[in-house]
């Protein structure tokens, strides 16, 4: 699968301009398949909550997720141990 995001999950503007923009775009063509874009979604959601990014990035693509039509929620991933 070719990786649809080229930067920094940490990073919310460009993230969200992204998703925003992907997600309209796959809205506004009903022929488009959105099995792949939410793949990629899906992919990044669980990069991001393993390397603790903050709520507000983990919600854009929640958020991205369910408009294209995904309910499926993710494990949240154990927290590594500290010390």
């Amino acid at each position: 699968m070719q990786e649809l995001f080229k930067f920094d999950v940490t990073e919310v503007a460009p993230l969200k301009r992204a998703v925003t923009d992907l997600v309209v775009s796959a809205l506004g063509d009903a022929g488009r398949p959105k099995a792949e874009l939410i793949a990629e979604l899906r992919q990044l959601e669980s990069r991001a909550r393993a390397f603790g990014a903050e709520a507000h990035i983990v919600q854009v693509l929640v958020s991205g997720r369910r408009l294209l039509g995904d309910r499926e929620d993710l494990p949240t991933p154990q927290v590594r141990g500290r010390g």
